[in-house]
């Protein structure tokens, strides 16, 4: 059995973040819930200052501002390990900006460790210890949690602290600190950026098959079903499939009806769905020629003059970095990285590749725009 502390009331919240809040460092974890729904459920908050072990019920009549003031003060470290989603329940559920993250995962990056370590691997590579994660899909929602449930839940911040110290050290030697703090800031600051939904269309299945007023729908229909999928929390392939979604915008159908016969649409999506389907393509078409004029092409480095070969070229420019200054493989920009980067080099408008700023920018700035420019990428308009 493990040793922590259950919450459930305010009473034992406000004495226990009473007491974190002398602390320098704690790590944090969540347990959530999200497979129907397109926002995290949570089921519980773990927090350890490295001596106890708190579980914390979000869903009892408690408030947790007081808790969520932690996560936010500069001065206290938070330390988890694979923090995006659990960031973006905090920021859900009302929490301002994480300040000041190390995220042991990224920190195992850095380290030359793998690109997406778990949890389990990294306990074991410096506590030599085997933890079990036969409760990772367990339901977090129901109540009461069983021991088992519970011991699972505390053993996730049990030793992120003493991890945590022995990777910043090894940071520190390797002179790789700074860098890793700048990829926690960006992980904090990914999760509360703005949401544009007129960019959904462009990570549609196949969305590149779609031109000229087609295109047009389909970028109406996916701003539309994004908005949707907030609306009524489920997650977008549960109101409507990529491919459903294009079909709908080749197709163009002009009755509901038409989305069985011409599109394929299961009965129960034309029932809750069909008119306001309908309703948006009639929409699209008395705007077609607007449309055509402000939705952007998905573009594809085939379509562009030398991008194939400058993609080589840039994962090649990888390897030698890699080999030059020492640096991870796992934290150098990956092939997709890399395709993002190239397309908002041909169109301005196509979004920019997380993380193209300070190390990364710094380091990679020149040699790739040299590469670009060696190979006449994008120097000639768009293949038709």
């Amino acid at each position: 059995m493990i040793s922590y502390q259950y919450i459930d009331n305010q009473q034992d919240l406000d004495e226990c973040c009473l007491t974190l809040n002398n602390s320098t460092l704690l790590s944090v974890d969540t347990e959530f819930v999200r497979e129907r729904t397109f926002y995290p459920q949570p089921g519980l908050l773990q927090v350890s200052d490295g001596e106890i072990v708190s579980l914390i019920d979000p869903n009892a009549d408690i408030n947790l501002r007081v808790f969520f003031e932690l996560l936010e003060d500069p001065k206290i470290r938070i330390v988890m390990h694979s923090s995006s989603e659990d960031i973006e329940l905090f920021y859900h559920m009302g929490c301002g900006k994480i300040q000041n993250l190390f995220d042991t995962q990224i920190a195992a990056a850095w380290l030359g460790m793998g690109l997406s370590l778990s949890l389990q691997k990294i306990v074991e590579e410096y506590h030599s210890l085997v933890i079990e994660k036969q409760h990772s899909r367990t339901n977090w929602l129901q109540r009461p949690l069983s021991p088992a449930q519970l011991d699972y839940a505390a053993i996730d911040v049990l030793y992120l602290n003493s991890i945590c110290l022995m990777q910043e050290q090894s940071l520190i030697e390797k002179q790789f600190l700074e860098n890793m703090k700048e990829d926690c800031v960006l992980r904090c600051e990914k999760k509360v950026s703005d949401i544009n939904d007129d960019t959904a269309y462009l990570k549609v299945k196949k969305a590149i098959t779609a031109s000229g007023s087609a295109l047009g729908r389909l970028k109406k229909l996916a701003t539309w079903r994004e908005q949707q999928a907030r609306i009524i929390d489920k997650p977008r392939q549960h109101i409507i499939k990529d491919l459903q979604l294009l079909a709908i915008s080749i197709q163009n159908p002009e009755a509901p009806e038409q989305l069985l016969t011409k599109c394929d649409l299961p009965p129960f999506v034309v029932r809750r769905y069909g008119k306001d389907i309908i309703s948006l393509l009639k929409d699209s078409s008395l705007n077609s020629s607007q449309n055509m004029e402000l939705v952007n092409p998905v573009l594809n480095l085939r379509m562009i003059n030398s991008g194939s070969i400058t993609l080589n070229d840039c994962r090649e420019l990888m390897k030698n970095i890699h080999l030059e200054h020492n640096i991870p493989v796992e934290v150098l920009p990956s092939k997709r990285w890399l395709e993002q980067f190239l397309l908002n080099h041909a169109a301005s408008w196509y979004p920019l590749p997380d993380g193209w700023r300070g190390w990364r920018k710094m380091l990679l700035q020149a040699p790739l725009i040299k590469i670009i420019e060696t190979n006449r990428y994008n120097m000639e308009p768009l293949k038709t």
